[in-house]
């Protein structure tokens, strides 16, 4: 009888938690479009445009044309092609299977990883709990509910070690081998990963270096284009500034407004799971290794948060189960204590559920652009972070993206886009406006509260208001032609 009940918990267990796992990562998007939010995050829009690109002309784009000057394209852009695919087989609109992509791709990975503990033979109970704490954990919240190009790396490196550990070795080196496709400083975190499960497990390494002789050949390949033209892309002598963003350690804790985040609790659970798994020191060195050198890394590269996030989700778990398991003086301080960092954990999940509902481009910027879509053809001046909604939503070529690899003269670019931003001498902003064929200025709260200016008079802003004649035989004036309560574009005129 005990028996039977067993076997039906468990059954109901198996239904339930990918269950959960649907909903949360459903639920942002069903807010977003209750509230009429388009699709979240910049780098969706640049993918979505190529994916529109390659179902358009039925071919792989050579060049981004949406960047002034242009810019040579990996020889196989994996995310957008996947994208393209499904509108050309089933005509599948290419924004709606945008939104619904990332959540397809990480209920997979969900159920990708239960297979992985049980092949690692781990409790159930432990499984249970990781299992719960991974879905509601805010990294892999993020991660499969926005297009962004880690969902596919992700999925590919799990299946690819769940294919190897039930010894079908050449499926998984040929899932392996798509994740160059996708994205290349993925492919090597995978092999770094297969590195340390090789030099734990005490196993020949020839497999890794086999697989990282052919990764690197991908790698070339995918760029060799591009070197061959160019040589090599040029270092970045600015700092990269992300929306939202105010200091380094924000990205790292979800609670502090990160979007890769990891929950405070689970860090808090992570270290006292750390101490737990301690306890047979030299045997499990490597995975502490591997944990120290994930955590460090990830201050740098914030997107390494996603795979350190199903780590430190199985040492919170470790982390939890011992606070339940040991003895207290007082079962009410116990109790109390576990309540609050499962309670902490939930909430830190529901409120990165309603920060990703609310993600930039928000309604009024999506209409600002639109209006800019129907303007004539013409260069857009804006801050970089904003390049990809421009691109893709108003389809007009910008100065600046994010997308910095092999962009021609990059730091020349960010510096000529500072002397415009700053300057109020017309006529160098004059020859600049020139310089880059601009057409069109768009400016957002952010860049007006921060991010490039900080009072209204600032650089641009100050000749925008004031249109000044310019000394010399030419001059121009920019005619302010919308705004909302977020926005502003403004034409630039020419006249003689």
């Amino acid at each position: 009888m005990k028996n039977q009940k067993s076997i039906k918990l468990e059954n109901v267990k198996l239904i339930a938690i990918p269950l959960l796992c649907m909903v949360v990562l459903v639920f942002p998007l069903i807010l977003r479009e209750i509230n009429g939010e388009p699709l979240a995050e910049d780098i969706s829009y640049y993918h979505t445009r190529i994916a529109q690109q390659i179902s358009d002309k039925l071919w792989l784009p050579k060049e981004d044309n949406y960047l002034y000057g242009g810019r040579m394209m990996p020889l196989i852009p994996g995310l957008a092609t996947f994208l393209a695919v499904p509108n050309l087989i089933f005509n599948i609109p290419i924004n709606t299977f945008s939104k619904i992509l990332p959540i397809l791709i990480g209920v997979f990975s969900f159920l990708i990883f239960f297979m992985l503990l049980q092949e690692f033979k781990v409790d159930k109970r432990l499984t249970d709990i990781s299992l719960f704490l991974l879905v509601i954990s805010p990294p892999f919240i993020y991660t499969f509910t926005t297009l962004n190009d880690h969902i596919i790396p992700v999925f590919l490196i799990l299946l690819s070690s769940l294919l190897y550990l039930r010894n079908k070795k050449f499926f998984s080196l040929m899932t392996f081998l798509l994740i160059p496709l996708f994205s290349i400083p993925d492919a090597f975190i995978g092999l770094f990963f297969f590195f340390i499960y090789l030099l734990s497990t005490k196993k020949k390494l020839k497999p890794f270096f086999f697989m990282l002789l052919l990764v690197s050949i991908i790698s070339l390949v995918q760029y060799l284009p591009m070197i061959l033209s160019y040589g090599l892309p040029e270092l970045l002598d600015f700092k990269v500034s992300e929306k939202g963003v105010n200091f380094a350690f924000q990205n790292f804790i979800s609670d502090f407004g990160g979007k890769f985040g990891v929950s405070l609790f689970s860090i808090l659970l992570g270290i006292s799971g750390l101490f737990v798994v301690w306890k047979k020191k030299y045997k499990n060195l490597l995975i502490y290794t591997l944990f120290i050198v994930l955590i460090v890394l990830s201050f740098y590269l914030t997107w390494l948060i996603v795979y350190l996030n199903f780590l430190l989700i199985v040492l919170a778990s470790v982390g939890l189960i011992y606070l339940m398991k040991k003895k207290w003086e007082s079962r009410l301080i116990k109790n109390f204590i576990i309540l609050i960092f499962v309670f902490g954990l939930i909430f830190s999940g529901i409120s990165h559920i309603n920060r990703i509902s609310k993600m930039p481009p928000s309604k009024l910027v999506f209409d600002s652009l639109n209006n800019l879509r129907l303007e004539p053809e013409g260069v857009v001046l804006s801050h970089y972070s904003n390049g990809f909604w421009i691109s893709g939503i108003a389809n007009k070529p910008v100065v600046m993206d994010r997308h910095f690899i092999y962009m021609p003269n990059v730091n020349q670019r960010n510096r000529d886009l500072q002397d415009i931003f700053y300057s109020i001498n017309v006529e160098d902003i004059t020859k600049l406006l020139d310089k880059y064929n601009i057409n069109y200025i768009w400016i957002d709260k952010e860049m007006k509260e921060g991010q490039v200016w900080s009072r209204e008079d600032d650089g641009l802003l100050f000749l925008l208001n004031y249109n000044p004649k310019i000394l010399g035989i030419r001059y121009r004036k920019f005619e302010k032609i919308y705004s909302n309560e977020e926005t502003e574009i403004w034409r630039v005129k020419e006249n003689f």
